[in-house]
């Protein structure tokens, strides 16, 4: 029986060796587990502080809380006449806050989605609300230049933060009860003791700040805007740490896990930057289908949603905690065909009754029978066709047709095996000929393609030597290969003169150090 006729692998060279992290292959490993559609961009969102099951996105006119298992929306809430911004859970998860373009801050119960609360007191749209420690306070910050604090027990305002000069975008609670700390358009960010009302600490960003972040110790602050990230030490008195500029566009937000060791940021370039908290080192990059607005991540790094700016939610989880935790279902979907198996077992003919002898060609296979496998079909490329029915010529023009030098050289190398590169070659005119010198000429440095190429132009120049010196066309291009040679042969002469020198100073400074 012949051989099935073989393609021409395309040539291939060992990759460089990528330098695999233990952090990059579990960054690498989030899918994408839901995609929930909202009504306009997803400004903000946020894990559920309490139950880490739910999650809550502002969009459009509504606040969403959504299921993290499922991806469905659990409920709604829907008290707002124009666009709402900075919905976030109390410690607890009963109450959320959100503000909006009607300068208004409202408190609602989580569970009922009833409204306890509504201050009003801003003069801007309010961008961001935030619970403090306690949980019976609320500062607000807004596009009037201003913080205030909203008292929940006496419905009423304690005091204001207006060291701004520019609209107030974002807000962190810190560890101590009495810091504060804000991030505004004025390219400063801010922390406050609340205690006095002060400014602590003015840490100058460079950029429009979008988001803010204190670390769970307390000790470091993290500030977004622009194109970079930076870290502050606030125990050395607000020095800059480290300066993160990985993203090509805007970053818009950050977000930490729950023991601080990693940070995440997210921007309009459609990426989320990993980086360890030690040492501040891009640990991973993870690349989102969309422009990133909003993002945070669970207190256990195993889920991730990002809000887009095309009013998408992502949902990214960890793919071993994901198949963890649909191990259940899956494990009654086998207990459920198991049980049907056995309900009904397949009877098969015995051999040597007439049932088996009539069993037809669709009868499946017993489990002892041998099956003889059927080559697959290969789908073989033009040039290979050309190849299978000895068409040299041709099938050399339809691989330097392709535009792929590994290709082109592959075939080559086939009809040198085949001793047919000088039936490939022959009978060709000026007009043939241009492709072949045209692939030479642009190949002949390179190192992977150049051994092949050097027998190719001894093979072209032994049947055309009288007819490319005669030619006005391909002469001047003759004369340029010529010219590259020699250029390629003296920068190699120059290298191995280097190469000499190099050695010889190296071995002199071994000699002295072994002396001394």
């Amino acid at each position: 029986m012949a051989q099935p006729f073989a393609p021409v692998s395309r040539k291939s060279f060992p990759a460089v060796p990528l330098k695999t992290t233990k952090d990059a292959r579990y960054w690498k490993s989030f899918k994408v587990s839901r995609e929930i559609i909202q009504p306009a961009t997803v400004t903000d969102v946020e894990f559920c502080p309490a139950t880490s099951r739910k999650i809550i996105a502002s969009s459009g006119t509504q606040i969403s809380i959504i299921s993290e298992k499922s991806g469905q929306i659990l409920s709604r809430i829907t008290s707002f006449k124009e666009h709402v911004y900075g919905g976030s859970f109390r410690k607890d998860s009963a109450l959320i806050a959100a503000g909006g373009d009607e300068a208004v801050v409202r408190i609602f119960d989580a569970k009922k989605r009833s409204l306890l609360r509504s201050f009003s007191g801003h003069k801007g749209a309010v961008h961001s609300t935030k619970f403090s420690n306690d949980g019976i306070r609320v500062l607000s910050g807004g596009d009037d230049h201003v913080v205030r604090c909203w008292d929940l027990p006496t419905e009423s305002c304690l005091f204001e933060l207006d060291n701004h000069r520019d609209f107030v975008r974002s807000q962190a609670c810190c560890p101590s009860p009495h810091l504060w700390a804000t991030g505004s358009y004025d390219k400063k960010m801010r922390l406050f003791d609340l205690r006095t009302k002060q400014v602590v600490f003015e840490l100058s960003h460079g950029s429009l700040i979008e988001d803010v972040l204190i670390f769970p110790s307390g000790t470091l602050a993290v500030s977004v805007g622009g194109t970079s990230v930076r870290v502050w030490d606030l125990l050395s008195g607000g020095r800059l740490l480290a300066n993160l500029g990985n993203h090509s566009r805007a970053a818009t937000c950050a977000s930490l896990d729950g023991s601080g060791s990693r940070l995440l940021t997210g921007g309009l370039d459609q990426q989320i930057k990993v980086y360890n908290t030690s040492s501040f080192e891009m640990v991973a990059s993870v690349w989102i289908q969309g422009e990133i607005v909003s993002l945070s991540l669970k207190k256990d790094a195993h889920s991730v949603a990002c809000g887009l700016s095309n009013g998408k939610l992502i949902l990214k989880r960890h793919s071993s905690h994901s198949s963890q935790e649909e191990s259940d279902t899956i494990e009654s979907d086998n207990y459920l065909s198991i049980a049907a198996t056995n309900a009904k077992e397949r009877t098969y003919p015995i051999p040597g009754t007439l049932g088996y002898f009539f069993r037809g060609q669709n009868q499946k296979a017993r489990p002892e029978d041998a099956v003889v496998p059927k080559p697959p079909k290969v789908k073989l490329k033009k040039h290979d066709k050309l190849l299978q029915s000895f068409q040299y010529s041709d099938a050399l023009d339809a691989a330097m047709e392709t535009g792929q030098t590994a290709i082109s050289c592959a075939v080559i190398e086939e009809l040198v095996s085949r001793n047919g590169l000088k039936i490939a070659l022959s009978g060709r005119d000026e007009e043939s000929l241009l492709p072949v010198f045209q692939l030479i000429m642009k190949n002949i440095h390179n190192p992977y393609y150049s051994h092949t190429l050097i027998g190719l132009t001894k093979v072209v120049l032994s049947i055309y030597e009288q007819v490319l010196t005669g030619s006005a066309r391909l002469r001047p291009l003759l004369e340029k290969l010529l010219n590259d040679v020699k250029e390629e042969i003296q920068l190699q002469r120059e290298l191995k003169r280097t190469m000499g020198q190099t050695k010889a100073i190296l071995s002199t400074c071994e000699k002295v150090g072994t002396s001394n």
